[in-house]
């Protein structure tokens, strides 16, 4: 529970400092994170069928985009907001988040575009469709498939933080990244586009 709270005050502290996810948050999810914090909500657990447990995930795997990608663990930032892979063609896990495969959003940043405009790791999220398979396999070999069941762009600006990184009773992995106008003097795009999986059975 304890490390729950810090991550939503981690999360908190990000709205405030800006970047990434934006500058602002939607009053009903600012309030769900400070309830969560309280200890005011509780989330019921998924207690259908464990998947098998993975160490730290290792390898996304996207066959409809061709995507085996390695990945990268990342934190927050110096402003306090989640880090981005080093890496173009890497993706990156929010590792202070929620686990890949547990009851909650664990989410997957990749950018969309190189330095040199070229595509990068992301280019052709937008392309996924509902029931498109995702794969997240760590050194053991051990895999986790999750299938997609839906896909939204917001903007910078009003980005659901905890709808995105937030508790669930569901088992969601979040794919998360930059899509609309980019702003060349900011050099961030307008958008962030987030493609949602839940584990298959």
């Amino acid at each position: 529970m304890k490390k729950l709270i810090v991550f939503f005050v981690i999360i908190i502290l990000a709205l405030f400092a800006g970047g990434v996810f934006g500058k602002s948050v939607k009053t009903e999810d600012a309030k769900l994170v400070s309830d969560i914090a309280k200890g005011a909500v509780s989330v019921t657990p998924d207690t259908r069928s464990q998947p098998v447990p993975l160490s730290k995930p290792s390898e996304l795997s996207i066959p409809k985009l061709g995507i085996q990608s390695p990945i990268e663990y990342v934190g927050n930032d110096a402003l306090g907001n989640m880090d981005v892979p080093k890496n173009d063609m890497h993706v990156a896990w929010y590792e202070p988040g929620f686990h890949p495969g547990d009851t909650g959003n664990a989410v997957i940043a990749g950018h969309f575009d190189r330095k040199d405009g070229g595509p990068a790791v992301f280019y052709q999220l937008e392309t996924l469709e509902k029931g498109d398979e995702i794969v997240l396999t760590d050194e053991n070999a051990n895999m986790l498939r999750f299938s997609v069941v839906e896909k939204d762009t917001y903007s910078a600006a009003n980005f659901p933080i905890a709808t995105v990184f937030g508790p669930s009773q569901k088992r969601y992995l979040n794919l998360i990244t930059c899509e609309g106008v980019f702003d060349p003097k900011a050099k961030l795009y307008s958008d962030r586009l987030v493609v949602r999986a839940e584990l298959k059975e």
